[in-house]
């Protein structure tokens, strides 16, 4: 668990806008995680419940806040990514896979604030002919990713609702849940930030992403 200033919330989301579709995907390597929401302050959570603290990605329990990106590196490979400095700095990686509804690319991403440890993710459904950037790991396709709730790529936008209820906020095909709760130990109160963003194409859920972050 890691506490760190509320105020550096800030540069984490935004006005919940789309900032980028998937267009650029189609016409190169995939390499770099396209940025979903761009924000100085996120909206005053509803969801009453945490959604999102972990992914399994075949037999790895990703724990956010808690797993390293060295121990996702060392079970799949990869090359890591690395952009920004101080607050703004992001360190990615990019796996590609395929399941029962297509292909699909995970970007297990760590932040400044996020100590080495993956503290959100995107997965993102992307066109068969998609191609990815030799840095990027392959993963088996018996390497399947499953969330802590019934929540991927392709599933209908009533299924999401089903899952999630309605959106905190939504803009378009671009929809943002938000929960936020207050705990307690022993080095002092802290509160912890879980936000799911979808954006749904056709009907369909596209893509997600997910962060989960604590703050004292």
């Amino acid at each position: 668990m890691k506490w760190i200033a509320c105020t550096a919330l800030l540069c984490l989301l935004a006005s919940i806008l789309p900032a980028q579709s998937s267009r650029n995907l189609q016409n190169s390597l995939i390499w770099k995680p396209p940025t979903i929401l761009q924000s100085d302050a996120l909206p005053k959570a509803n969801v009453s419940r945490l959604m999102v603290k972990a992914l399994r990605i075949s037999n790895l329990n990703v724990e956010l806040e808690e797993t390293n990106m060295n121990q996702v590196q060392q079970r799949f490979g990869g090359t890591f990514g690395a952009q920004g400095d101080a607050g703004d700095a992001l360190e990615w990686l990019c796996l590609s896979g395929r399941d029962v509804g297509g292909r699909f690319v995970l970007w297990l991403k760590s932040g400044e604030m996020d100590a080495g440890t993956v503290g959100s993710f995107q997965w993102r459904r992307v066109p068969n002919e998609a191609r990815f950037d030799p840095r990027c790991a392959t993963l088996l396709e018996t390497d399947k990713v499953k969330l802590t709730i019934p929540l991927h790529p392709g599933m209908s936008e009533s299924q999401l609702f089903e899952a999630l209820g309605q959106p905190t906020v939504r803009h378009g095909n671009t929809l943002l849940y938000v929960h936020e709760h207050d705990e307690g130990s022993k080095n002092g109160p802290f509160t912890v930030l879980n936000t799911v963003s979808i954006v749904l194409r056709n009907g369909a859920v596209s893509v997600i992403e997910v962060l989960k972050i604590s703050t004292s």
